[in-house]
This record gives structure tokens, sequence and C-alpha cells, in this order.
């Protein structure tokens, strides 16, 4: 209309010289295309970075899942079963029980020596030492564990753990599946009472190698002892190389076995028995004047009975000519 003023268009912010925002203004038309676009690039950059972000949550999400996931543990190599082994008692003989275990994945009730096999309810199997078989079971200890594995398998069995043929198998079991790092596992059922068993043993040798009396026979040097363990094989070298030119032996009451030194050459002997002689004349002459050290040396003003029980324990007392009267 002539005479109407003009309107500011809602697009452009001119002067429409139509009515504003109308089809009929081409200018009008151009700026609504352009803010329609800009509008849709808008809202689909939002609904894409939406998509990211659901996308990212789900993600996320699924990892958690997973990671509460229980894992999967593999098949153990042997399963229980009501079944006893007997062995001869034998280091390579016990390797054949590791051997049948395994070969036939069933892991036993109990493994005992023949000879200390009482009546059972459950089936015995006897297994026959097989020095084939116990030479693959030992060469793949340090192969697929350690050689501390081996070490520690070789340590422990000459202790006195309770039950020790079966805790090793056990342990074997394992560090079969866990390698090396078995050792470390410094906690689990199956390798602390090892580890603690081992430490034992090491201990009494220890303490063997000071609390060992000698007396003379005729020119031969002989003692006994009576330790938990069997720790002669870890005493022998200290002996031997101390006595290096005397004929000696240290007879082992508890496992009824000797260690025979010659000249350097050493042997240890199953003995079942080995009665000492009295002692002669200048035997005895020593040992008096042993005690009689040994009570000079005291120092009255300190004397610790409890203490000295301490780092000397009592069941060693026995076989220490200066404790016989204390004994």
């Amino acid at each position: 209309m002539s005479g109407s003023k003009p309107m500011k268009c809602p697009y452009t912010g001119g002067i429409c010289p139509k009515s504003p925002g109308s089809r009929n203004c081409r200018s009008c038309r151009g700026a609504a295309f352009n803010q329609a676009g800009a509008s849709c690039q808008a809202g689909a950059s939002y609904q894409e970075g939406a998509s990211e972000r659901t996308e990212a949550q789900s993600q996320s999400f699924r990892g958690s899942q997973s990671s509460r996931r229980p894992q999967v543990q593999p098949k153990p190599l042997a399963l229980p079963s009501d079944i006893v082994y007997h062995y001869d008692g034998g280091l390579a003989g016990f390797f054949c029980c590791v051997y049948e275990s395994v070969y036939f994945r069933e892991l036993p009730t109990a493994i005992l020596p023949a000879k200390e096999a009482q009546p059972t309810l459950f089936q015995v199997k006897s297994i026959i030492t097989d020095q084939d078989k116990a030479a693959r079971v030992r060469s793949s200890i340090p192969v697929k564990i350690s050689k501390d594995a081996l070490a520690l398998v070789e340590n422990v069995f000459l202790s006195c753990l309770q039950q020790k043929e079966l805790l090793i198998l056990r342990f074997l079991l394992l560090a079969y599946r866990e390698g090396s790092k078995a050792l470390r596992m410094l906690g689990h059922p199956d390798v602390a009472p090892l580890l603690k068993a081992e430490k034992h043993l090491m201990g009494e040798a220890h303490l063997l190698k000071g609390f060992v009396r000698f007396s003379d026979y005729e020119g031969v040097l002989a003692a006994s002892i009576t330790p938990k363990n069997f720790v002669l094989p870890y005493i022998a070298g200290h002996f031997c190389a101390r006595f290096s030119q005397e004929n000696f032996l240290i007879y082992d009451k508890t496992h009824k076995a000797a260690l025979i030194c010659q000249k350097g050459r050493r042997r240890i002997v199953p003995l079942e028995e080995l009665p000492f002689p009295e002692a002669d004349e200048t035997e005895t002459r020593y040992r008096d004047l042993w005690k009689k050290f040994y009570h000079t040396v005291a120092i009255e003003a300190r004397y610790n009975p409890r203490c000295r029980m301490t780092h000397m324990p009592k069941r060693y007392w026995e076989n220490m000519t200066e404790m016989q009267e204390l004994f």
C-alpha cells in the first residue's frame, strides 16, 4: 500500500520492500534459508556429539562389566581322589608318585612310605620306583618352574614336616601351572608350609655345626646327634673340611644313619644301631677338662638359664659333654 510505513525484516534486519518475511521477498527468502541451514547444522553437530558421548559411555560400561566378570580358572592338573600312595621312601620314589599323580590326574589323600603305612579303608596304590620317570620329573622342575623350586623340594623332603610328600605334591601342581612366580606366593597354603620347613631345616643344621661333641675311640672321632630333620648332608661339608686329616663319624639316632669321613672322603650310610664303647681313661680326662673349661669361662653374675635355653635348646643337651650333668 502506498503511504504505508516500511517494516523491518525479521531475517535481514533491514527495510523490507514488500511484506516482511513473505515468500515474495527474495532477500527475506534467502535469509530464512540460511538461518534454517545453520539451525539444522547446529542440531546435527549436537546430535553427533551426543552419539559419541553415548558410545563412549556404553564402551565404559561394557569395560566395567567385563572387569567385574569372574576370570575362568585353568583346569587343575589333578583332582582329589580317595587313593593312598605307598612308595619306597626315597626321593626317586617320590618323584614317581608325582609322575603318577599328573599322568592319571589324581590327587591322593596321602603319600606314605611303605614301611610306615598302616591299614586304611582307602584304596592303596603301590608306586614302583622307576628311575626314568623320576629323572623326567626332576628335570622338568627347573625347566617349567625354576632351579630354586627344585632346591626347595629336595630340602623339604629331608625335613621333619608332617605329610611332607603330599604338601610337596600340592606345591608342584600349583607351580607347574603358575611357573616361577609360585615361589613368591608366600602366603599361599601350598607354599608357606614348605618355606617354613626349609627354614627350620637350615636353622637346625646351622646349630649342629656348633653343638656336635666328638669323643676319641682308639684314634677315631665319633659323635651322636638326635636332630628332628635329616641334617647330615648339610653338615658333612663343614666337618669334612674342618677335620680333613681325621677319620670320624657322626651317628644320627633319629634317622638311623651315619656320616663317615675317611681322609676327606665322605659318605652317608644307613645304620640301625651304633653302640659306642666306654670311654677310656684318656678320653675321660679330656671330658673333665672340657667341663672345667666350660664352667671357668662362665660369668656367674650373668647366669641366665632361660637365655641359655634360647640359644642352646635343651633337646641338644643329651649329646653335649658339658651339659650331661644337667640333662
